[in-house]
């Protein structure tokens, strides 16, 4: 019985042991993989402008935007779970926006398997909230509260239209207060009002700028 007891008492550690140790062994594998994403990001030496987070599970992403003679280029960082990482280098466009005060560049980046659309906007006088693009499809960034909208990341499959072409939209509006709920359930907790505010800025913001992009150029230049 003694013996019974040891053996159990051993497994039961044994179990124990392995509910702590395999989630620090996952957590450590996961601060590698992103540490070395990091390392290779950094890399290119380049003093990068903006920063971007892309990228499905298995595929993690970086990237950039830097200056590049009088324009800019992008940087994209692959690391996959499985493999060696990846450096990308893309160009960026000026658009014509048809406003002098109002500058919008834009590039194809992320991977083959994942391309991604990277918009870099500069204006003189800051005024856009919300940015949207038509195309096949619809997408949209916006700040609720007092940010303005300088860059635009997105898939870029599916996006735009048969002669690859996209318009873009840039809209004003004020800043939509709320509070911030910090805590436990921080993000359940504050939906309700980030709703409420959403629908309060789409419902107040004002177009003020609207002209086409084509990416016929990117998307050769790319290879893929």
């Amino acid at each position: 019985m003694k013996k019974l007891k040891q053996g159990l008492l051993l497994a039961v550690l044994l179990l124990l042991g392995a509910y702590v140790t395999i989630p620090l062994i996952k957590q450590e594998i996961q601060h590698q993989h992103t540490q070395k994403l990091n390392e290779l990001y950094k890399s290119t030496g380049y003093d990068y402008l903006r920063t971007e987070i892309a990228g499905s599970e298995g595929n993690d992403m970086i990237i950039g935007i830097y200056e590049d003679g009088d324009g800019y280029s992008i940087a994209t960082a692959c690391l996959p779970d499985q493999g060696e990482g990846e450096l990308f280098y893309t160009p960026m466009y000026p658009a014509e926006t048809g406003a002098e005060s109002v500058r919008l560049w834009y590039g194809i980046c992320g991977n083959a398997q994942e391309p991604q659309l990277l918009l870099y906007l500069d204006e003189d006088d800051p005024l856009c909230r919300s940015m949207e693009l038509d195309g096949a499809d619809h997408r949209s960034m916006s700040y609720i509260q007092d940010i303005f909208v300088d860059t635009m990341l997105t898939d870029l499959n599916g996006l735009v239209d048969n002669e690859n072409r996209l318009t873009v939209s840039l809209f004003a509006a004020e800043g939509v207060d709320f509070e911030i709920k910090p805590g436990f359930n921080m993000v359940e907790n504050m939906a309700p009002d980030v709703l409420t505010a959403s629908e309060e800025l789409n419902k107040n913001k004002q177009l003020y700028l609207k002209f086409p992009i084509d990416l016929t150029e990117a998307l050769a230049r790319t290879g893929w």
